[in-house]
């Protein structure tokens, strides 16, 4: 008897993405996991994509294997639009809906 286990992309984006400034270049973006009946395997990473709110700059991905992560080298006091989706071995998932998060002005 074989057992084959159903594995695709997942079928949701992470739950309750929220981000901070940590500092007037760097944002800290977290997230809860994926619904369990939304996972359609294991997930092996999650993919965050940010860009600048305003201009034409192209979205920039970074990978992390955790339910967080710092984006770093940022603009000051610049809002960033950021989406996450999570992967499977199969591929990835849809992009949850943008949080916008502003960088910290510098202190005087």
């Amino acid at each position: 008897m074989s057992i084959f286990l159903l594995c695709s992309e997942p079928g949701a984006p992470p739950d309750n993405v929220r981000g901070q400034n940590t500092s007037s270049t760097s944002i800290l973006v977290q997230w809860d996991a994926v619904p369990e009946d939304k996972q359609h395997g294991e997930i092996k990473h999650y993919t965050v994509i940010y860009q600048k709110k305003e201009g034409d700059e192209q979205p920039q991905p970074v990978d992390s294997p955790d339910k967080s992560v710092v984006l770093e080298m940022l603009d000051k006091y610049t809002e960033y639009s950021i989406r996450v989706s999570a992967a499977t071995i199969k591929g990835s998932g849809p992009l949850s809906i943008p949080i916008v998060v502003r960088t910290d002005e510098d202190s005087k």
